[in-house]
């Protein structure tokens, strides 16, 4: 299979591996040759935490979970970096040979803003793939934090 980019790049948090993030990974290995995915650590999350961020999965059952879905569907070059600090992203985006990003409609801006600094550094911009929303049975967004408020038996919708 001939892919399109010789290097794509995603990141987040990937807590509660659900099909939003499922589409964002199949859109990445179908495009990418090479997947360079960011994957919040843990303490990054303890200096911005999140919205029920006591049941956020560990650091390594996440990284476990994507790297198990890529095995899974034999998909491609996989390289995951742990992001353990503010604006570590951003800034390996930045000066990365990326050539393209995979994006939720939620993380637009930050894309946006790393080709500022790609700019501004005398880099090519990258490519921007923006991933729809999922949704769930009831017609709301998929998300983990819904689903951590569904397993803390709380429910927002």
């Amino acid at each position: 299979m001939k892919h399109k980019f010789k290097t794509i790049g995603l990141g987040g948090t990937f807590d509660r591996l659900h099909n939003g993030h499922k589409l964002m990974l199949d859109v990445a290995a179908f495009f990418g040759k090479e997947i360079h995915l960011g994957l919040t650590g843990n303490s990054y999350l303890m200096m911005r935490p999140k919205h029920l961020h006591r049941l956020i999965q560990n650091y390594q059952t996440r990284y476990d979970n994507i790297v198990n879905y890529f095995k899974k569907h034999k998909i491609n070059t996989l390289k995951i970096t742990e992001l353990s600090r503010l604006g570590m992203d951003q800034k390996l985006a930045s000066e990365s040979a990326l050539e393209a990003l995979i994006v939720s409609q939620e993380t637009l801006k930050g894309a946006l803003l790393i080709n500022e600094h790609r700019i501004a550094n005398n880099k090519p911009i990258l490519k921007i793939l923006v991933i729809p929303f999922v949704l769930r049975e009831n017609g709301s967004n998929e998300s983990s934090t819904k689903l951590r408020y569904d397993d803390s038996n709380n429910k927002i919708d």
